[in-house]
């Protein structure tokens, strides 16, 4: 009888302590959510850009040589936005451009360790004039642009031609860039005095791809929108964006990794109740739209659990549907990529304005644009309508397709066939 009274009082501890925390829990919640609606402006940008996860530390008066680059191939770099921030960046040469291991051991010169800043400088600035194409990238929240998987798609990067350099950019809030408030409207002007800081080393927009990955494809997306709409600059180096997402909203309605807006996500009513609330829109889908003239790829991985698949694909039939001058229809589940296993090696379906082929051993499918001939001039655009693939990753994830040479192989084809 005692020990029954004892486990009764155990157990009814127990159930007491998880009431007490799971009170706790979702008085939290509320308490949480409440701020993020009546003080969106405050509250919301550090949840949605986390730029306050300042890592890695890094010495950026250094060459990058600690993430594994070649001496002699990195530089960080200053320049200014219109409003007087200071943005810090990575200049990246080609891994080409520093003397091999081989040559070294024949007698090869290196000028590294004997040559000035301002010689250092001198030679990066010559060698990007030079250019044949620049990657200028956006990366995601958290962290900087020396972050792991980061450094890991500079170097497929840099290992796609002699004449291709990379800008990599830490907006304001970020790594060693001024300004500890992130926002869309801060950013977006980031965005833009990146590229003509390219553009005044000079470079021309011709050869200037625009690169995003994660939070960074709205930034890099916004840039090319801009670009088009407001210079009139019909077709940029390229659009390149990696696990990209149709908005902030939507990416924020399943975002694992502050999934605030978790509970309304199966209920599109509270959805689209609780996506108006989210201040910092980011709108891709709506502005790829008006990226006429831009070669655009998108990278997504089947895998990714962080910003799922259907946001790239929408962000894919947004950009066919604006070149064709009608609307592209996504496909049956039971058609469309990783939903379907069964499709054979090399496999060609053929839907409204695009193509859906698949790739030897089923490691990728690659969604082409198929022009539609008749399309007005106006929605061609005056040189072209701009070519649109999307590649989807069967087995990458959100952080991990820099890992799979399906991926800089399809690169390089598509800069290719683009002429860049």
């Amino acid at each position: 009888m005692a020990q029954r009274k004892k486990a009764e009082r155990k157990t009814g501890s127990i159930g007491a302590r998880l009431l007490r925390w799971g009170t706790i829990i979702v008085t939290s919640y509320l308490v949480l959510l409440l701020a993020l609606v009546s003080y969106p402006e405050v509250f919301q940008p550090h949840l949605i850009y986390l730029n306050w996860i300042r890592y890695p530390s890094v010495n950026w008066s250094g060459d990058a040589q600690e993430f594994g680059f070649r001496a002699g191939t990195v530089r960080s770099i200053k320049f200014s936005t219109p409003d007087n921030v200071t943005l810090g960046a990575w200049h990246i040469l080609p891994r080409t451009s520093a003397p091999s291991v081989l040559s070294l051991t024949k007698g090869g010169a290196s000028p590294v360790g004997k040559e000035s800043v301002e010689d250092r400088d001198v030679r990066f600035t010559k060698a990007l004039q030079s250019a044949g194409r620049v990657f200028l990238y956006f990366h995601g929240n958290a962290g900087n642009r020396a972050t792991g998987h980061r450094t890991d798609f500079y170097k497929i990067i840099q290992d796609l031609g002699d004449n291709t350099h990379i800008i990599a950019v830490d907006c304001r809030g970020f790594g060693d860039s001024d300004g500890y408030f992130a926002s869309e409207y801060g950013i977006q002007i980031d965005a833009v005095a990146s590229f003509d800081w390219i553009v005044a080393q000079g470079v021309s927009p011709s050869k200037i791809v625009v690169v995003g990955h994660s939070l960074g494809t709205g930034i890099a997306t916004y840039l090319a929108h801009n670009i088009t709409v407001s210079r009139g600059i019909h077709g940029g180096g390229g659009l390149l964006l990696l696990a990209g997402y149709a908005s902030i909203p939507d990416a924020a309605l399943g975002y694992p990794m502050v999934p605030l807006l978790w509970p309304f996500k199966h209920h599109p009513s509270l959805a689209t109740k609780a996506k108006s609330f989210v201040v910092e829109r980011w709108e891709s889908s709506r502005n790829i739209r008006d990226t006429h003239g831009w070669p655009v790829l998108l990278v997504h991985g089947s895998r990714d659990y962080e910003i799922l698949p259907w946001q790239a694909r929408n962000l894919f039939l947004q950009a066919v549907s604006a070149r064709i001058g009608t609307e592209a229809v996504e496909p049956p589940e039971d058609a469309v990529t990783a939903l379907a296993p069964d499709h054979e090696e090399g496999s060609h379906l053929e839907y409204e304005g695009y193509d859906i082929r698949t790739l030897p051993g089923r490691e990728a499918w690659l969604w082409t644009l198929r022009p539609n001939k008749d399309a007005d001039a106006v929605v061609r655009g005056p040189k072209d309508i701009g070519n649109v693939w999307y590649l989807e990753v069967k087995h990458g994830g959100h952080n991990s397709l820099s890992k799979f040479h399906v991926v800089p192989d399809t690169i390089e084809a598509w800069a290719t066939i683009n002429g860049l």
